[in-house]
């Protein structure tokens, strides 16, 4: 009965598209809490862990819901939101500063930024209240045991400022590390990258077991981007990452900074970026702040535009 965790997991995380995730689809969910409710025992840990996180995720069916079965979900408004926010409008000084600048981004913002806190202490206590009820995460009660819903409790928590990356690290880091390896799971494996500081001499190591062991992009391109801010790039890692990754342009983002800086010709490697990057639109993590972490065109439009003038100075 597994399988339900990453169910739940889907319903409450549900993706729309690429700019639209962690809305939660009343039609899913709904047929997913007939199936829990016919499936499994009520009285069962993972039936609990299920009726806790519904509360979370819906506070308002708390009031009048005691068991799945209780449940009526509603559909969560779509924020209208411009996915688009700016016009891309770099002129060709700005272009060729951004790509001498391209390395210059610290990795500490995608795992290891401290997310702004919930100032509503009453959805906060609301949250904290259920863990309790329920006795998960919080207080050293037990974490759910599947990575993807372990991460989100603990995310929830850290973003309404229930519990910290610092102190989970302390308490319960080598717990965390010890059931990515009873379970195989690579999600426990992140979150421990994730809560880790990244100072911490075992962040490298962590990043190369997750891209080694479990072939997971997020490891490989986090290992290989700290490896060439610090100057220790290995070629034949990168070359490696490549093949493990053949579509990824975020790794061949990292190949293409690379021979930037070795000052290569870079016309055939602006061009295969191109072509991954039309597939992804999402490599703009490896630019830095300027550019956003999520799928947008504007890295695309600036390796189009590297290339117009690669292919315009004199070789």
């Amino acid at each position: 009965m597994n399988f339900f965790y990453d169910l739940f997991y889907l319903d409450l995380n549900w993706e729309f598209d690429w700019w639209n995730n962690g809305i939660i689809e009343e039609s899913f969910l709904s047929a997913d809490i007939a199936l829990a409710n016919e499936k499994l025992d009520k009285k069962s840990e993972i039936y609990n862990l299920i009726e806790a996180y519904i509360k979370i995720k819906t506070p308002e069916n708390a009031n009048s819901m005691k068991y799945l079965s209780d449940i009526k979900t509603e559909k969560a408004p779509v924020e209208e939101t411009d996915i688009i926010t700016n016009v891309y409008n770099k002129t060709i000084a700005e272009v060729e500063k951004e790509i001498q600048n391209m390395i210059s981004a610290s990795i500490a913002e995608e795992d290891t930024t401290v997310k702004t806190p919930d100032k509503n202490s009453e959805h906060q206590q609301y949250i904290k209240n259920i863990l309790l009820t329920y006795s998960f995460v919080v207080d050293g009660q037990p974490m759910p045991k599947n990575g993807k819903v372990a991460s989100d409790f603990f995310e929830i928590c850290f973003t309404n400022s229930i519990l910290t990356q610092s102190e989970v690290f302390k308490a319960r880091g080598a717990e965390i590390l010890d059931r990515s390896e009873q379970l195989k799971d690579v999600e426990f494996l992140n979150l421990y990258a994730h809560i880790m500081p990244v100072d911490n001499p075992k962040l490298l190591e962590t990043d190369k077991k997750g891209w080694k062991e479990y072939k997971d992009e997020r490891f490989a391109w986090t290992y290989l981007m700290f490896n060439l801010l610090n100057k220790k790039l290995n070629e034949t890692e990168l070359d490696q990452a490549v093949v493990d990754f053949p579509n990824s342009s975020r790794i061949y983002l990292i190949k293409t900074q690379k021979a930037k800086l070795d000052k290569k010709q870079m016309t055939s490697y602006f061009t295969e970026l191109i072509k991954k990057e039309f597939k992804n639109l999402d490599s703009g993590i490896g630019l830095g702040s300027s550019y956003s972490r999520g799928h947008n065109s504007y890295p695309l439009k600036l390796y189009f535009e590297l290339l117009r003038k690669e292919l315009r100075t004199p070789q």
